[in-house]
Formats: structure tokens, C-alpha cells, sequence
């Protein structure tokens, strides 16, 4: 546990997106409160959302902050597909055709592997940094 405590730690100050691994119940949604506590997002939003119920509204009231997705290996399709757009481009598509430039910290949880669950260019994207809890 002191070891997952110093890694979250460790990976706090970094910009990069993270996986937060492990069993139901072990603490996923408070390392990830913890990690956003102790970065340079502090004071800006810190959102959780189901992967299934995921809108691109959350996705925009995110912006500047953190946002950690539960359950990450439930997002449907275009939510994946939008989110990778925003990690490769930093910005989406609104509705009315304009383009706007998007700032999150993406923390993702799971329980499972979530190779197998998303598509191949997410996951490449995402797995920047895993942190498996006890």
C-alpha cells in the first residue's frame, strides 16, 4: 500500500494520463482524488463519471481539471473515439462545426485489462502510467 501511496505520489506533478488498476473496493476513485490533490490541477475541477454514462458535456466541464473515469473499459465507442481525439489533438468538435481546445488529466479505473477493451489507438494513448493497487 506505502509503495501505490508513493507512486501516486510520484506521477501527481505529471501531466501524462493514468490507469488505476485493481479489485472493486480498493480505493481507485480516492487514489485518484489524491493524485489530483497533490498535482498542479488543484484548484480546478476534479470530475468522476461512470465510462458508460461518459457525455462530452463532462468531457467540457472538465477542462483545465482532472477527470477520472470509472469503469474505463465500459466506454462506448464514440466516447472512445472522441477521447482520442482529445489525446491526440487536444481539442474536439463541437456541435455547431468550431473546434475547442481541451486541458484534462485523464485518470482512468479498472478492474480488468482494459487492452482488450478499448480500441488499440485509446489504449496506446493511455497507457502512459498504471499504478495496480492492492
Amino acid at each position: 500500500f506505502q509503495m501505490a501511496v508513493s507512486t501516486a505520489l510520484q506521477y501527481a506533478p505529471l501531466c501524462l494520463p493514468i490507469i488505476l488498476a485493481g479489485e472493486e473496493g480498493v480505493g481507485k476513485e480516492t487514489f485518484a482524488q489524491c493524485i489530483h490533490q497533490a498535482g498542479d490541477r488543484a484548484d480546478c475541477l476534479f470530475i468522476a463519471r461512470e465510462g458508460a454514462l461518459l457525455t462530452k458535456e463532462d468531457l467540457l466541464s472538465a477542462h483545465q481539471g482532472t477527470l477520472y473515469i470509472r469503469e474505463g473499459g465500459r466506454l462506448s465507442l464514440p466516447m472512445q473515439e472522441l477521447l482520442t481525439e482529445i489525446l491526440k489533438n487536444g481539442s474536439i468538435v463541437l456541435e455547431n462545426g468550431s473546434r475547442t481546445t481541451l486541458n484534462i488529466r485523464f485518470i482512468i479505473g479498472s478492474q480488468s485489462s482494459l487492452a482488450d477493451a478499448l480500441l488499440p489507438r485509446l489504449y496506446y494513448l493511455l497507457n502512459a502510467l498504471i499504478l495496480p493497487l492492492p
